[in-house]
């Protein structure tokens, strides 16, 4: 017990304590007169304490080991990323399976050890595996643990396989380099997804599963996706229609409802867009097959800018067509002989009581840029319209005053007098 509140022991009080309950129970039948009994539990015990002890030990060993084999620095990590011709920042592959093994091989050797201990003999070692391979029935269902095994290690296996595919596609893009971000993005989604499902499907063959019994259980399922289910249903079949179709991509700046940026992420179940206050938008998919989306960047990106400037009525207008389409000229990004667009326009395109109301036509040809052309062009413009002494506009209203207009006599009201 004293030992037990020392470090590292302290931290398994459950253990503790019921190591001092069965030594306790060890020590009355002892004194009670079984001594056969009090011989078993003791050496049970015992040799239970030294394994799980050896296990423990073992286990902060390869802890150790597996996270010096994490870092970068090391001889030998330096020559196994040489031979496997990878990066200095990049990982060792395979780590977590290496050591997930390693700690399953020393527990299961501590279990075996514990169960030797408490009097299991060749024989019963020999059952306990007859039946792991063979199997048992349960309620008329055949368990195979063997397959089950296999299958959730080769099931593992499959999904790092298809990671790893994931993973070689994106970084050597010279095999689908010919396709632009978008279309790379949906192939590699289509790939994991179909890899997903074959991995599944070859681990429930494996672990004896007949594939024509997933027919009952989609129908009695049916029930369920046609109550509760039918949202998540209808945002995964508008994923793969968003994922083949490709109306919407990786990287296109789009607007749904109220909601506008570009499209981070698309996965089957939603869409992740960043908005231009960089808050993060995840939007069912259904609402993109179902609602209007407006998508800026579809077939190019080119984008058409009316840019509004109110004038006083009495500028010079041909001056102000002029100097609008000459601003628009001198800027970089705008299109000018380009038959993606037109060239800087100036349009008067309303006469009202307070101004005239001139537009700035210009053609981008990335609408990535549009708030910065508009802010340029806005504050070139007017300081070109003030070097030139026209006058902008501003909100204006006409009083008139009406001389010699009297009010009709009021007897009760008092009549100004010539002081006033």
């Amino acid at each position: 017990w004293r030992t037990g509140v020392q470090k590292p022991f302290r931290a398994y009080p459950l253990p503790r304590m019921a190591l001092l309950l069965a030594l306790i129970g060890t020590a009355i039948c002892t004194l009670s007169g079984y001594r056969n009994l009090s011989d078993y539990l003791f050496f049970g015990l015992l040799t239970s304490l030294l394994a799980l002890s050896l296990g423990f030990l073992l286990s902060w060993g390869l802890a150790e080991f597996w996270m010096r084999a994490a870092q970068k620095s090391g001889l030998w990590q330096h020559f196994l990323r040489r031979r496997l011709r990878l990066k200095e920042d990049q990982q060792l592959p395979w780590i977590t399976w290496f050591s997930t093994i390693s700690y399953t091989a020393v527990w299961l050797g501590v279990a075996a050890f514990v169960l030797h201990a408490w009097g299991l003999t060749h024989t019963g070692f020999t059952l306990i595996w007859k039946y792991f391979i063979t199997g048992f029935t349960i309620a008329g269902f055949h368990i195979q643990p063997f397959r089950w095994v296999i299958a959730a290690i080769l099931l593992a296996i499959l999904f790092n396989i298809n990671a790893l595919v994931q993973k070689y596609l994106s970084d050597n893009s010279r095999i689908i380099s010919h396709m632009e971000s978008g279309a790379r993005h949906s192939v590699l989604s289509i790939l994991r997804y179909t890899g997903f499902i074959i991995a599944v499907l070859i681990a429930l063959s494996t672990a004896g599963v007949a594939l024509g019994n997933l027919a009952i259980v989609a129908g009695a399922l049916s029930v369920g996706i046609g109550f509760g289910l039918q949202n998540i249903v209808n945002n995964f079949v508008s994923g793969l229609i968003l994922l083949l179709e490709r109306p919407i991509r990786v990287g296109d700046w789009i607007q749904v409802g109220t909601t506008q940026g570009y499209v981070q992420k698309m996965s089957i179940r939603y869409t992740l867009i960043l908005t231009f206050d960089r808050t993060e938008v995840f939007v069912p998919n259904s609402e993109l097959i179902s609602g209007q989306v407006t998508n800026w960047m579809y077939t190019n990106s080119v984008l058409r800018l009316m840019i509004p400037f109110s004038i006083a009525h009495d500028a010079d207008i041909p001056l102000v067509k002029q100097l609008l389409v000459a601003e628009g000229q001198n800027h970089p990004d705008v299109l000018q002989d380009d038959p993606r667009g037109i060239p800087p326009t100036a349009l008067l395109l309303d006469v009202s009581e307070n101004a005239l109301q001139f537009y700035l036509r210009v053609y981008l040809d990335d609408c990535n840029k549009s708030y910065n052309v508009q802010t340029d062009l806005r504050a070139s413009v007017v300081e070109s319209l003030l070097r030139h002494n026209v006058t902008l506009a501003h909100q204006q209203q006409d009083v008139h005053i009406i001389p010699d207009q009297t009010l009709p006599a009021d007897e009760n009201v008092a009549q100004p007098t010539r002081a006033h």
